[in-house]
């Protein structure tokens, strides 16, 4: 698909209860890259071959957000809470259209 098809959930449903949805169908407290896709897809608007790139990033934006909190992490980059991706979705997606998300992911770090 093109850049112009990715979308975001839709504006009655917020990426908290979206997000809290997939976990409970998923039966999981957080997401490890094996079971991300669905977020890639349904919350981000992207295919899925970007949910490696996307994990990272999020993963990677995160550490750096707690590291300059002070906050210590025990293993970086495993996995990816309620609490990191609501605050990247926040960060990194919400105030931009689709096609500046898309860059935003492709960019480098």
């Amino acid at each position: 698909g093109s850049i112009k098809s990715i979308t975001s959930p839709t504006p009655t449903t917020s990426v908290r209860d979206s997000v809290q949805k997939i976990m409970k169908e998923l039966e999981i407290k957080s997401f490890k890259l094996d079971n991300f896709a669905r977020v890639t897809k349904e919350i981000f608007g992207f295919p899925s071959f970007f949910n490696t790139p996307l994990f990272q990033r999020v993963t990677s934006k995160w550490a750096t957000h707690k590291k300059k909190k002070g906050s210590p992490l025990k293993k970086p980059g495993e996995k990816i809470t309620l609490e990191c991706l609501k605050w990247y979705w926040t960060q990194e997606m919400e105030p931009y259209d689709a096609t500046e998300r898309f860059f935003r992911l492709l960019k480098q770090p």
